[in-house]
């Protein structure tokens, strides 16, 4: 009787080693079975968005080339060129010759809208007069009373005239403020087919963050 007690406890106890054996090759099967689809989603989600990066970084390389070639259209501009050049609104052709420009430049609106921007307009340093197919005013009075800047016009000329401010964002508010606003600066000057070899003649893009929003929506 002791000899099938003692039989009954061994088979007992490697029945308990088998089922801990069964076990923990189920465990270590189960870990890796999790560990290998972890990775795989991981790669997958890294995958996504490398490609969604990608995706976002042509398409804005793409609005900078449209930005570009706009610009290039009116650095080739004879009217805008000759009114760029002149310092005074109290020049007798100042005015005729902005209305010129200006019809020129219409030529310009099909391009815009391919651009995520809310408008843009031209700054003439030597005059401190903007234009656009639809606007000629003083830079000083847009800036205080048709624009939502935060920055003042005697704060934001020297830095659009600063060749380190080029081709960059502008931040023309605070942060958290809606609408919130860049500003884009392109010279003019850069273009070999430009008239003028003014600095101060700047094509200036005003984007907002709902539009840069749109390009990398995606990701």
């Amino acid at each position: 009787m002791f000899k099938i007690f003692k039989k009954n406890r061994l088979s007992k106890s490697q029945f308990l080693i088998s089922y801990i054996l069964i076990l923990g090759i189920i465990l270590i099967i189960g870990m890796a079975l999790y560990y290998a689809t972890y990775r795989q989603v991981n790669n997958g989600i890294h995958q996504q968005n490398r490609q969604a990066l990608s995706s976002a970084i042509a398409e804005m390389d793409d609005t900078l080339a449209l930005m570009s070639a706009a610009a290039r259209q009116v650095a080739s501009n004879r009217e805008f060129n000759q009114l760029s050049q002149l310092t005074s609104s109290a020049d007798s052709d100042f005015f005729y010759r902005a209305f010129a420009a200006q019809t020129g430049l219409k030529s310009l609106t099909p391009v815009e809208f391919l651009l995520p921007t809310a408008s843009s307009y031209l700054y003439m340093g030597n005059s401190n007069y903007i234009i656009s197919p639809s606007r000629f005013v003083n830079f000083d009075s847009y800036v205080r009373y048709d624009s939502n800047y935060d920055i003042g016009s005697e704060t934001l000329r020297p830095m659009i005239l600063n060749p380190e401010y080029w081709n960059k964002l502008i931040p023309l508010q605070p942060e958290n403020t809606h609408p919130f606003t860049y500003l884009y600066v392109c010279p003019l000057s850069v273009f070999e087919n430009s008239d003028s070899s003014s600095d101060k003649v700047l094509m200036c893009y005003e984007i907002g963050v709902e539009n840069l929003a749109q390009i990398f929506s995606s990701m």
